[in-house]
């Protein structure tokens, strides 16, 4: 990941010459996005339920992720979970200390 993260695809994707890789990496990171997805349904089926409508893809078994996403048009994208903030986190201590 830390590749990724030197390449700086916000800042690539700033000049049309870079393009293709900027598209390298975004479908790169879509697909691992993917990949974690699949493994994480059978923990949180409904967390990824959300990811599967943001891939417009179902993930019928473990063993799709053998086979990446391409030429493929994803939906458009809305949060999956909502940051837990801190005033939020501290009010949930205090309900569970409450008891």
């Amino acid at each position: 990941m830390d590749m990724w993260m030197k390449k700086k695809p916000w800042i690539l994707a700033k000049d049309e010459k870079n393009w293709d890789e900027v598209i390298k990496i975004a479908s790169t990171t879509i697909n691992l996005f993917r990949v974690i997805n699949t493994y994480l349904k059978i923990v949180i089926p409904d967390t990824c339920s959300k990811g599967e409508s943001f891939l417009n893809e179902i993930i019928g078994s473990i063993d799709d992720i053998d086979t990446p996403l391409t030429n493929h048009k994803l939906d458009s994208f809305s949060p999956i979970l909502n940051r837990l903030e801190d005033e939020k986190l501290e009010a949930l201590i205090q309900r569970g200390s409450n008891g």
